[in-house]
């Protein structure tokens, strides 16, 4: 601020100074030329053209250093000086026109040098607002420094501390140690005596596996008579096995017999009653085959369920499309309901007996692909199946029936294919979790 108003004064000294020489100037000038040359009234007129360019000289050396912007009245006092000093040349005024001549080369240069002194001020300026900010950014630093400081000796003291504490708890685990090996020393002798006593005792078992071992030889002699006992037994089951399925087999020739019959006798009224007879006898017989093979599922049920009555018929909804996917034949549809740790307990029931198998979600569906080739219809009596909850399940019952593949003209035989559904709700969204199948082959209809 300072070097701003000083500046400001200078210039204002500077300014009267060469207007007063500039003044003076044209007084000794005008008397020089008044002696000499062309007159212009009583000024030579080349020296007048002289003042006058060196005037517009000094004019272009002022836009040249930016005047215009920093000494704008100066610049224009120039500017006007030199339109006066030639209209005063043109109109024969000598000394007029001198005199403006003067006055705008004395603006002119003030002005140049004004806009160079504003440019040096600006640049000394700029100078020291970088000083100034360089002086700050060494200020934060040395703030910052003295910052990390204090924080490097808050953590010196802190490792200190922790070493102090670290070496009394070495002190104490080494204590410990210590203790623990004589408390270790005392056990390896309390065990060198009960190994003493354990070698005794070893002797004792010795003896008495010796024993074992002789008995052992002789069971297994015996054993060995066993098994070739077993081994006849089994060699006759397979015998009564062959005996049972050619008897089978002869029963299925005897009841493609006894259809032809059966469709022969249906031409009278007199053969109904032995028809239903037959009929009555061949449906005991498959209820109690059912009866007698029944597998029961090692699943308890309780009765008791967690689910609300909006998701059951959610529930039941979902197994209603999965159904009707089933038989309308859209396989994949149906197979879109499982879960991908879907399991499924298998049993197939025959004359010969059962089968129990465990299937898992890539056997599954290979299995319903290839059941769903079968001509399978579904009971009148059970259209509707029966659905219990149980915990956070749904529980369906489906049965199926089909002719056998015997190819009998009259099918008496039929393959019979119980699913029971678990459905259960996962994300919001129900699927079968479990499956249990019971498969009964050949059997009658019932």
């Amino acid at each position: 601020m300072v070097i701003k108003e000083q500046n400001v004064i200078n210039k204002h000294r500077n300014y009267r100074l060469s207007r007063l020489i500039c003044a003076l100037t044209v007084v000794i000038v005008s008397a020089i030329f008044m002696a000499c040359g062309k007159k212009m009234g009583k000024i030579d007129l080349e020296s007048v053209e002289v003042v006058i360019a060196q005037s517009e000289i000094a004019l272009d050396q002022a836009y040249l250093t930016n005047a215009k912007l920093h000494s704008p009245q100066l610049v224009k006092s120039a500017e006007q000086q030199i339109d006066s000093a030639k209209k005063a040349k043109d109109e024969k005024d000598g000394m007029t026109a001198l005199q403006k001549a003067y006055y705008a080369l004395v603006d002119a240069q003030v002005a140049t040098q004004e806009a160079m002194a504003i440019s040096r001020e600006k640049e000394l300026n700029n100078l020291l607002d970088e000083r100034s900010r360089e002086l700050k950014k060494i200020k934060a630093e040395i703030r910052k420094a003295v910052v990390e400081l204090k924080q490097t000796r808050s953590k010196m003291e802190s490792i200190s501390q922790q070493k102090d504490e670290s070496i009394e708890k070495l002190e104490q685990t080494i204590q410990e140690k210590t203790d623990e090996i004589r408390q270790s020393k005392s056990q390896i002798i309390q065990a060198q005596k009960n190994q003493s006593k354990l070698q005794g005792r070893y002797n004792e078992i010795q003896i008495e596996y010796d024993q074992a071992k002789n008995k052992i030889k002789k069971y297994q002699k015996e054993v060995r008579q066993y098994q070739n006992q077993l081994d006849k037994a089994k060699s006759e089951v397979e015998l009564a096995r062959r005996i049972s399925e050619k008897a089978k087999n002869k029963a299925i020739v005897q009841g493609e017999k006894y259809s032809k019959q059966i469709e022969y006798l249906n031409q009278g009224r007199t053969v109904l009653e032995d028809h239903d007879l037959l009929l009555d006898q061949k449906i005991r017989e498959a209820r109690a085959f059912v009866e007698n093979r029944q597998v029961t599922s090692p699943i308890r049920r309780t009765g008791a369920t967690s689910l609300s009555q909006n998701q059951i018929v959610n529930a039941q909804r979902t197994l209603e499309l999965w159904n009707q996917d089933w038989w309308n034949k859209r396989v994949e549809a149906h197979l879109g309901y499982y879960s991908p740790q879907i399991q499924v307990e298998q049993t197939i029931i025959q004359t010969n007996g059962e089968k129990y198998s465990s299937l898992n979600h890539q056997q599954m569906k290979s299995i319903i692909r290839q059941m769903a080739h079968n001509t399978w219809t579904q009971q009148a009596s059970i259209e509707k199946p029966k659905i219990v909850a149980e915990g956070d399940n749904l529980i369906a019952n489906y049965r199926l029936h089909k002719p056998s593949g015997y190819g009998q003209t009259q099918p008496i035989l039929y393959d019979i294919w119980e699913r029971e559904v678990w459905i259960e709700e996962q994300n919001e969204q129900w699927y079968i979790q479990k499956e249990i199948w019971r498969i009964y082959k050949d059997v009658p209809k019932y």
